[in-house]
């Protein structure tokens, strides 16, 4: 009964790959200083691959986060046809507040900004300038976007106070400072001309030029008053989701929510479509780093295994003379291309670690050559931090396994394929 059903060959065919794994192995270092060479080399190329990974993750992560988070926000919700003249008389066409309130109940929503927005003529003394006026309610912007935390001195307007945040370029424009007062004027939404004083509550510094000298902001409330504008009368609401990876997702189901052929909903990606097209280049960029290094791994794997068959032909010739079946002499290869990928694999994770646990952590200082600077219209700081892509690091594993073993299909092949009696004469032809 026990032959009839083929176990003993299955243990046979077990103890074969059994004995083909410790022939490959021990193959691998019949010439130590060979394949530790080829390892190494591998391995460093693995080490910069992982880098190249964890800086431009580190840097797409840092620019989506300060490209939505300083004022955008993930989503935005307009009525349709606002982007991008912004006229003031296309403000939302239903209850600004009350929408902003409602959404704040949605599980997938963190938090909801009501703002309005106007361009109008800013005076200090003998000096004008040009600005875009917001309107902003301080604690719904403090959920949304980070804005108030780039302030050099003072804050955001306080609700109902009549104050004025500006931009540090702005500010020096006009050569005003904290306490000090300046004169606004505007196109108000009933025609008139709006205008009135505010006094300087905060300068902030986003880090961008055409923010910090061309933005004044003011409380939603006094800048609805300004532009004679209803309390529920609202341009924008701008959202935050619990992650920027959502904000497509989220903006589709608040879309067909919302059901209204009167809003648009549009997520970061349509309205920093700069931004957006840098991360799809950047994730472009990714897998060209891994064409270089494994077409690298597969030429050092395909040149280190071409030598060690080409040393061994005698040996194939006799095992093959022996008996042994072609498909076996390939598994004895790759088993070796194998193991060399997994020991360059191990020595990349032990003399990489420190290098990625550093750049994750501390990250490269570049504040002695800048102060920072803008990609893509979003600021960037002076320290580049990495991150722990670990999807990408494991795939990338995978491959250089599977591009060593591809490699090494070549001279397993040629010596399997070759007659015996001349592999024993050293010959492969």
């Amino acid at each position: 009964m026990t032959s009839s059903t083929g176990d003993p060959p299955a243990r046979s065919s077990l103890s074969l790959d059994a004995v083909l794994l410790r022939i490959g192995w021990r193959n691998l270092w019949r010439n130590p200083r060979r394949t530790a060479i080829t390892a190494l080399a591998i391995a460093v190329g693995m080490i910069m691959l992982a880098f190249v990974l964890s800086i431009m993750a580190g840097m797409q992560r840092d620019m989506i986060d300060q490209g939505t988070e300083l004022m955008i926000g993930h989503l935005q919700i307009h009525k349709r046809g606002y982007l991008p003249d912004r006229s003031i008389f296309d403000f939302i066409p239903r209850p600004g507040r009350t929408l902003a309130a409602e959404l704040l109940d949605r599980d997938e929503v963190f938090g909801a900004a009501p703002r309005v927005s106007a361009f109008g003529l800013i005076s200090s003394g003998d000096k004008s300038v040009g600005v875009e006026i917001a309107g902003m309610d301080r604690d719904a912007e403090s959920q949304v976007t980070t804005l108030g935390r780039k302030f050099v001195r003072g804050d955001l307007p306080a609700r109902g106070e009549r104050g004025i945040a500006l931009g540090r370029i702005l500010a020096g424009t006009l050569g005003v400072d904290i306490g000090d007062e300046v004169v606004i004027i505007a196109q108000a939404a009933d025609g008139s001309l709006g205008n009135d004083l505010y006094h300087v509550s905060g300068i902030f510094r986003s880090g961008l030029d055409l923010v910090d000298g061309g933005v004044a902001i003011l409380d939603l409330g006094v800048a609805q008053e300004l532009l004679s504008l209803d309390p529920q009368q609202i341009h924008e609401i701008a959202i935050r989701t619990t992650s920027p990876s959502r904000a497509q997702a989220v903006a589709s189901v608040l879309q067909a929510t919302l059901g209204s052929t009167d809003l648009q909903v549009a997520p970061w990606q349509t309205l920093i479509p700069q931004l957006a097209t840098w991360v799809a280049m950047s994730n472009s960029w990714s897998w060209i780093m891994y064409v270089i290094v494994f077409a690298l791994a597969a030429i050092s794997v395909l040149n280190t295994m071409l030598m060690a068959v080409f040393e061994r032909l005698h040996e194939f010739g006799v095992l093959a003379a022996i008996g042994m079946r072609p498909r076996s002499i390939i598994g004895m290869v790759v088993t070796e291309v194998a193991a060399l990928a997994v020991v360059s694999l191990v020595l990349a994770t032990i003399l990489g670690f420190p290098i990625l646990y550093w750049v994750v952590a501390s990250g490269i200082d570049l504040s002695s050559m800048t102060d920072g600077f803008s990609m893509s219209g979003v600021p960037v700081g002076p320290i580049l931090r990495g991150d722990w892509v670990l999807a990408k690091f494991a795939l990338a594993g995978m491959l250089l396994i599977l591009c060593a073993v591809i490699a090494g299909l070549y001279p397993a092949t040629r010596a399997a394929s070759a007659d015996p009696a001349r592999l024993t004469r050293g010959e492969i032809r």
